[in-house]
C-alpha cells in the first residue's frame, strides 16, 4: 500500500507543477508582436517591396572619387506602393535617405546616390521602409575596397626625381668647378712677415 501511496504523491506533484506552469504561460503576455510594433503595422503591399541589388559606377575607386551607387528596388504586389524611403547605409550608419518613392504594382526603379569613397573597406547597404516602418528582410549589402589616395602623379614623381638628381650631381661636380675657375691662393705665413721687419 505503501507503494500506491508513494506513486499517487508524485503523480500529484507533477499535476500541481503543469497547473502552475500552465497558468503562469498563461497569465504572462505574449512577446510577439504587440499592438504598434513594426510586425503589427499596416504597411499594405510594403512586404512585397524588395531591394533588387546594390551596383557602382566604378568598381576600383580611389580615397576622395565620387562614384554612384546604383540600386534597383521593385514592388512585386498587385498594388502601388507609396511613401516608401531608400536608406543607404555606409558601414551601418544611414547617410541618405531618399523619401516619398511610390512603386506602382510590379514596377522597378532605379535609385541613385553620388558618395565620395573612404579609404578601405566600405559596406554599402539598402534597407526599405514603408509608411516609416522598416520593411522585414529587405536590407541588401555589398562591399567595395578602396585604394589609398596615391602619394603624386607620374609627373610629380618625375619632377622630384630631377630635383634629387641635380642637387646630388650638384655636391659631386661643384667642388671640382671651384677648384678650376678659382685663383690659387697662397696660404698665409706668419714667419715670412716676420723674417722682412
Amino acid at each position: 500500500m505503501e507503494m500506491t501511496g508513494i506513486k499517487l504523491n508524485k503523480e500529484i506533484k507533477i499535476l500541481v507543477i503543469t497547473l502552475i506552469l500552465t497558468s503562469i504561460l498563461v497569465l504572462i503576455p505574449s512577446t510577439g508582436a504587440q499592438p504598434g510594433s513594426i510586425m503589427d503595422q499596416p504597411t499594405g503591399m510594403g512586404t512585397e517591396v524588395k531591394v533588387l541589388n546594390i551596383t557602382f559606377s566604378d568598381d576600383d575607386p580611389m580615397e576622395g572619387d565620387k562614384i554612384v551607387i546604383s540600386t534597383y528596388i521593385k514592388n512585386n504586389g498587385p498594388s502601388p506602393v507609396t511613401n516608401i524611403t531608400v536608406s543607404i547605409i555606409l558601414n551601418n550608419e544611414i547617410i541618405k535617405n531618399i523619401t516619398d518613392v511610390t512603386l506602382e504594382a510590379n514596377e522597378s526603379k532605379l535609385i541613385e546616390y553620388e558618395w565620395t569613397t573612404d579609404k578601405g573597406q566600405q559596406n554599402i547597404g539598402v534597407l526599405l521602409y514603408v509608411n516609416g516602418f522598416p520593411i522585414q528582410n529587405s536590407m541588401v549589402y555589398n562591399s567595395i575596397y578602396v585604394e589609398q589616395e596615391p602619394l603624386g602623379d607620374v609627373a610629380t614623381l618625375f619632377f622630384a626625381i630631377i630635383i634629387i638628381f641635380v642637387f646630388v650631381l650638384s655636391l659631386v661636380i661643384l667642388p671640382s668647378i671651384l677648384t678650376a675657375i678659382r685663383p690659387e691662393i697662397k696660404p698665409y705665413s706668419h714667419k715670412k712677415n716676420a723674417s722682412k721687419k
